[in-house]
């Protein structure tokens, strides 16, 4: 009895009633539908919690770059000066330089499947306990189709995105301000940006990441931290050694390297 008390309090308290309401004055002539309720309430939770999760990612940048001797103006500032030089050269990073980062975790398949099944359940559960409150324990066959319609719901409009943004790879643009790194991670994007003045030196080799040969440029900053770029084959010798030049620092050219 108390289940079945909670069920009903879930389904007409609170936000849900005011919906109800809603429904019944403006939307529809005198009466509502719990399962638009409860669409209503999913929107409202998601759209909540990717707020919660932008709000953390903020704030862990902040604390990160504060651990790193730098206040948020500084790095929007060094960020809006690279922005603002017309770009040299920009190509896409090969993905494999994805796992060099430790906090990266890639998306795979069974991580992919677990996560759908999660969601998929959740709003099955929820839908049939809207069902069962507002039409008491009366089972229907439509029913049945609420777990393959919510799948397919979820794998085309979340778990599809989240693998499509996995699979992009991060973009470098090199210009006469420095070095950006834009990554695309989930439902974040997290731009790196290293000005010609914070870097000391630059080297330009070949490396091996998952038994693939790969070009990386390795540069050395002033505060001796060393960066690992994904280079492009498009980037030829002769022009990234020019443009070094004209900026005043050195590129040196190694045969191969550790990543």
């Amino acid at each position: 009895m108390c289940v079945v008390a909670f069920l009903y309090w879930v389904a007409d308290a609170g936000i849900a009633a005011w919906l109800n309401d809603i429904q019944a004055i403006y939307v529809f002539p005198g009466v509502y539908y719990p399962k638009v309720t409860l669409l209503i309430l999913i929107t409202l939770a998601t759209v909540t919690a990717y707020g919660l999760g932008l709000g953390h990612d903020m704030s862990t940048g902040i604390v990160r770059q504060a651990r790193q001797g730098k206040s948020l103006g500084s790095r929007i500032a060094s960020y809006r000066q690279a922005r603002s030089v017309k770009t040299r050269f920009r190509w896409k990073e090969p993905l494999p330089f994805k796992y060099l980062d430790p906090s990266y975790r890639p998306l795979t398949y069974r991580r992919i499947v677990i996560r759908l099944l999660l969601i998929s359940t959740m709003i099955t559960g929820l839908i049939w306990v809207s069902h069962f409150v507002s039409q008491g324990l009366v089972f229907t066959y439509h029913l049945l189709l609420v777990p393959l319609a919510s799948t397919v719901m979820i794998a085309l409009f979340v778990m599809l995105p989240l693998i499509l943004i996995d699979r992009t790879p991060a973009e470098l643009t090199m210009n006469l301000r420095g070095i950006e790194r834009k990554i695309y991670d989930g439902t974040k994007t997290q731009v790196e940006v290293w000005l010609w003045a914070e870097i000391a030196d630059c080297v330009l080799a070949d490396t091996v990441i998952h038994e693939q040969k790969l070009r990386i440029l390795k540069i050395v900053l002033t505060s001796v931290e060393r960066v690992i770029l994904g280079s492009s084959t498009k980037l030829q010798q002769e022009q990234l050694q020019h443009f070094f030049e004209r900026i005043g620092k050195t590129l040196t050219i190694k045969a191969t390297v550790e990543p």
